[in-house]
């Protein structure tokens, strides 16, 4: 007849096995945490990455902007001081701002659609951006380097 068993080597062995089933979740979820915020950040980055030209010089005082959601066509804009006549093509599902600061120059295009302004620029650099809510922090913003 076989020895009984002691009822609490058994519960030992129950718990050494659940506390290795729970960290052996742990470090699962970890992972699956950790893949989920890279593969988030590689998505969010590379749409802004793969279609943005990163300068684009002005010739005879004029330049187009292309307007992605939720993306402009450029980053820097590299042109001289006095008048600058930008056109603003949108692109995307929504409407789309090209705004100066320090300037008076804000130019809204609905889907689709373009617009046309002109300012008149001094030396130094400006940042423009989409005033539409979230955009600029989505990295729908650049420079306007004059000089």
């Amino acid at each position: 007849m076989p020895a009984p068993r002691h009822p609490w080597r058994v519960s030992q062995r129950l718990l050494a096995t659940y506390a290795h089933i729970v960290r052996i979740g742990r470090v699962v979820s970890i992972l699956a945490v950790a893949g989920g915020i890279g593969l988030f950040a590689a998505c969010s980055s590379s749409s802004t990455a793969t279609h943005t030209a990163a300068i684009k010089h002005v010739t005879n005082g004029h330049i187009t902007v292309g307007a992605y959601d939720v993306y402009f066509d450029v980053r820097t804009i590299d042109t001289s001081p006095g008048p600058l006549t930008v056109t603003l093509v949108n692109h995307g599902t929504t409407y789309h701002t090209f705004t100066v600061n320090g300037t008076t120059l804000n130019l809204r295009a609905d889907p689709g659609k373009r617009t046309t302004g002109t300012v008149t620029l001094r030396r130094g650099n400006y940042t423009f951006l989409c005033t539409f809510p979230g955009h600029a922090a989505a990295g729908m913003r650049g420079t306007i380097h004059v000089s």
